[in-house]
């Protein structure tokens, strides 16, 4: 009997290592250290930045995901950040069919599924919208931008991935099962 409840022991012991271990390696690709329950605390307050230079053509790498737009979506590789308030930064480049192109400094909070409208490309600057308000993302079944970047690019389980690991995802896209 002695026997037995030892081996149980080394068993549970066994399984909380394996538990611990996935739990580091889920993490490694985060940006963001989450607190004992994994969420944030009631301080929460977000970093007051100063706009980035307007992205160049060398800078832009391509998303690539299924929707019905005819746009071409492009993230500025060089001014992606993500804060120490836990939102992801990016500018981002829309070309539309017609040849015209929107740009756009937008931030994405992992943990809430909302972004929020910093700036819009205005001739050679960046200008402040009317309004700059988080908004819910919608995560419905069709696909726009702002889903795609929440739920497969920027952010990971409601925690926003490394700057590294979010532009080799964008230049080496995993499968559809290992997103």
């Amino acid at each position: 009997m002695k026997r037995h409840f030892s081996g149980v022991r080394a068993s549970v012991f066994a399984a909380a290592l394996l538990a611990a271990s996935a739990q580091a390696a889920f993490f490694d690709n985060t940006a963001v250290e989450p607190n004992e329950y994994f969420e944030e605390g009631p301080e929460w307050k977000e970093l007051d930045l100063a706009l980035p230079a307007l992205p160049q053509e060398g800078d832009l790498l391509k998303i690539e995901f299924n929707n019905a737009s005819t746009n071409v979506e492009f993230i500025d590789g060089k001014t992606l950040e993500v804060g120490k308030d836990g939102i992801a930064r990016v500018s981002l480049v829309s070309r539309h069919r017609s040849g015209t192109e929107t740009v756009t400094r937008e931030g994405i909070r992992c943990s809430t599924a909302q972004y929020r409208l910093y700036a819009i490309k205005n001739g050679d600057e960046w200008i402040a919208p009317k309004t700059s308000v988080w908004r819910d993302i919608p995560l419905g079944q069709y696909k726009t931008l702002r889903s795609e970047l929440y739920s497969r690019v920027l952010c990971k389980d409601g925690f926003p991935k490394k700057v590294d690991q979010v532009i080799k995802d964008i230049r080496y896209p995993p499968t559809e099962r290992n997103w």
